[in-house]
């Protein structure tokens, strides 16, 4: 299983395009291919289109997006579909309110003879405010881990399993035929070089191209650009393992050590590094959209915020008459006309403003309570900053770790891939080599005793001669 975007890009602003491929409306489409199609969900057309018309105004760039969870299996249980579309929706829309979430809508394709999950949804919610509901740059690492962790759990295939269909060559496509199928041919030839031991490492392999009159143009870390005759004016780029620097070639004739497929060892190490990646990018991007969006909108805000700023200045002016230093006659005054018949409490609370004892009091506590804030707050941040670093060290980790299991796999696969190119042509290739040396020996014999019997003839021819004139 896979995820790609498929729609919703580059400006695409018409939902209705996506909503006619997925539902196989289109006016090549025929009434065949739409019985592979199955609606999975009960948000219908009307609702896309509904909710695409309440967001017109806001003249989104990219207002819908449209994926797909594609499988290389034909089928599987249909509880397990809902479970994973349900799964797949809370990572769509993890740290928004299910209130507040945009319609969705699921749609089952198995016309390619696979299944595929497609899916179309909106980058807004309910509130109108935009909600970017996936942005590859930073989201793909986490629906990538999304995918593998349901592979491992579930038992399907993953692209991750299959390397390309030949990693130890790759034949470059914007090329003219002509040069690609020279190319093709010697590459051909060095494989069975390989194969046949007569190439063991890259040094060999450049002197082997000398040898075919192939000028090396430049030899990169890893790879090659070759000329086929200096009149070529863009030279062509080799590239595969064989052209890496560094590889010893005896090691892709070694059997395979490991079977992805069949180690279960293997799969549940790689099931709790998929998951522990999973929860980690889900948590971070949970925090991040809760943080913005389970605030209230900005146009509420403007109207709330002038109202609060009020109220607190309202709040910091009686403050500041009740802890004024000196004799403020409004204050007096007001308090004065509003309870006059308690000029008994007015004289206690002028004393009470008048004392300076009182009032030093609590301005020192208060002071102290500053301090106690500015260390905690200092604590804080230093304790932030601490945290931020060990997260940092904590990514490098893994992808150090993701790393080493690639590379870890990518020998393995070559050597696999390898042992089984060696047993498929050691009948072959070998053969023909041999049948071909033994014919250029066989040649070379049979000019040789050719060649002594033209020296024998000559040399009769000549005794003969010096026979006939020897008589005259």
């Amino acid at each position: 299983m896979i995820h790609k975007q498929i729609g919703g890009k580059k400006r695409q602003k018409n939902v209705e395009h996506s909503l006619n491929y997925i539902l196989r409306v289109r006016p090549e489409d025929t009434a065949e291919d739409r019985n592979f199609v199955q609606v999975m969900t009960t948000t219908t057309r009307a609702d896309i289109e509904n909710f695409n018309d309440y967001i017109k105004s806001k003249k989104f760039a990219h207002p819908y997006i449209t994926g797909v969870l594609s499988f290389e299996e034909n089928d599987t249980d249909e509880n397990l579909k809902q479970k994973m579309i349900a799964d797949f929706e809370e990572v769509l829309f993890s740290g928004v309110p299910p209130e507040n979430r945009p319609p969705i809508m699921w749609v089952q394709h198995m016309d390619k003879g696979r299944l595929e999950l497609n899916y179309t949804t909106f980058n807004a919610l309910q509130d109108g405010r935009a909600f970017k509901t996936y942005y590859h740059n930073t989201d793909h690492h986490l629906f990538n881990a999304f995918c593998e962790k349901n592979n491992f759990e579930h038992g399907f295939s993953s692209v991750l399993d299959k390397d390309e269909k030949n990693s130890l060559i790759r034949v470059p496509t914007n090329i003219p035929e002509e040069k690609r199928a020279k190319l093709e041919q010697i590459q051909n030839e060095i494989l069975g070089k390989i194969i046949v031991q007569e190439i063991n490492n890259r040094d060999e392999l450049i002197d082997y191209l000398k040898s075919k009159d192939i000028h090396i143009n430049r030899v990169r870390k890893n790879q090659i650009s070759i000329k086929f005759s200096p009149e070529d004016e863009k030279p062509t780029v080799l590239k595969g393992d064989i052209y890496e620097e560094g590889r010893d070639y005896n090691l892709y004739r070694e059997p395979p050590k490991n079977n992805r497929e069949r180690d279960p060892e293997f799969a549940k190490r790689a099931l709790a590094e998929h998951r522990e990646i999973f929860d980690r990018l889900l948590k971070n991007r949970s925090g991040r959209v809760a943080e913005r969006y389970n605030r209230p909108p900005k146009k509420n805000a403007s109207i709330i915020e002038p109202r609060a700023k009020k109220t607190n200045d309202h709040e910091d002016q009686n403050n500041q008459h009740k802890n004024t230093d000196s004799f403020d006659l409004d204050s007096f005054s007001k308090f004065v006309f509003n309870d006059f018949d308690n000029n008994k409490n007015v004289s206690k609370v002028l004393n009470e403003q008048n004392n300076r004892d009182d009032k030093t009091e609590p301005r020192e506590a208060k002071s102290q309570r500053e301090e106690r804030t500015r260390q905690i707050e200092a604590i804080d941040f230093e304790q932030q900053r601490i945290n931020k670093i060990a997260e940092t060290v904590r990514d490098r980790q893994f992808r150090n770790r993701a790393e080493a299991n690639t590379v870890e796999f990518r020998i393995g696969f070559t050597r696999r891939h390898f042992s089984g190119f060696v047993q498929f042509f050691s009948k072959i290739i070998r053969p023909i080599f041999v049948n071909t040396r033994k014919n250029e020996v066989r040649s070379t014999i049979e000019e040789r005793r050719k060649l002594a019997q033209q020296v024998i003839k000559n040399q009769k021819q000549k005794e003969a001669k010096r026979e006939r004139l020897k008589y005259k």
